[in-house]
């Protein structure tokens, strides 16, 4: 179950944001509600205010952690799982700033 939801919000923020941000996963936890041996759906959704959003507050900031909630439900909108996947967005420049300061800091001890 838990697979199944892997790289979908990553890869949606990535294929919008991926000419100004860098876009990683960061986390991901679950939380298993019943077990399951059925079909079982999930909905992944930006909308443009969200995206309008993100886009902003990187911007200000230079980066930000997103948490995103995904319910595994079945056919009858039973939930058997609920995840919660973390994903990392920063500006280019803030990020390969960032970058080089961990390196220069873990190479001058």
């Amino acid at each position: 179950m838990f697979a199944a939801t892997d790289p979908f919000y990553m890869l949606m923020l990535f294929r919008n944001f991926s000419d100004v941000f860098v876009v990683w996963d960061r986390s991901a936890q679950i939380k298993f509600i019943k077990p399951s041996k059925i079909t079982l759906y999930a909905k992944y959704s930006l909308s443009s205010d969200l995206l309008e959003s993100i886009k902003k507050e990187v911007t200000e900031k230079g980066e930000s952690n997103y948490v995103f909630k995904i319910e595994l439900i079945d056919r009858n909108g039973t939930v058997h799982a609920l995840i919660e996947r973390t994903v990392y967005i920063a500006t280019k420049e803030h990020y390969k700033n960032k970058k080089g300061m961990t390196q220069s800091t873990r190479f001058s001890q």
